[in-house]
């Protein structure tokens, strides 16, 4: 019988450690429930605020494309309409290095097409970018910038129903629908 109980006693020592990694595990539950920030506002509110950085950003950029084309449409006299959409856009430029977009940066190296396309005026820019940081959030969006604008300088949006969209996207330079 002597045998059997020492040869029991080994089996103690696995289950003490079962026991205080148990022990262990249920203190650090306990202790992230207690030091848990419930405060999802401030979170949230930090990427609403990137989300409308970006929108702004992106808006932004658009209104000064609309803008600048406008301008060389009714100011340009002929001659080349990619030099006129960069001289023109110069004065609208600040110069200053922008981390949360590009549009200008591209524009100064002339990185993007201007050209008269089936009687209308079509702005080709690739590569953009508008990039918010608010808080520890980052959000950027890529993409490139297609706009037609017709022969006042107005812009012509993207069609409403499939076969404006198709010829919009045809003047763009993009596949079909």
């Amino acid at each position: 019988m002597m045998r059997i109980q020492s040869w029991n006693k080994g089996g103690n020592v696995p289950m003490l450690m079962i026991f205080i990694v148990a022990i262990v595990l249920v203190i650090a539950a306990l202790m992230s429930f207690a030091t848990f920030n419930r405060n999802f506002d401030e979170k949230s509110l930090d990427v609403s605020r990137a989300i409308a950085k970006v929108q702004f950003g992106e808006e932004y950029m658009l209104k000064y494309a609309r803008e600048i084309a406008f301008n060389v449409v009714n100011e340009s006299k002929g001659g080349d309409l990619k030099v006129s959409f960069v001289e023109v856009a110069k004065g609208f430029d600040k110069q200053v290095s922008d981390p949360a977009n590009n549009f200008f940066g591209k524009i100064r190296n002339n990185e993007f097409s201007f050209e008269s396309v089936e009687g209308a005026y079509r702005l080709k820019v690739d590569g953009l970018y508008v990039r918010a940081i608010s808080g520890t959030n980052q959000i950027t969006r890529n993409f490139d910038l297609c706009m037609l604008f017709d022969s006042s300088g107005g812009y012509i949006p993207a069609g409403f129903n499939e076969a404006t969209e198709k010829e919009y996207a045809l003047k763009c330079g993009q596949k079909g629908l």
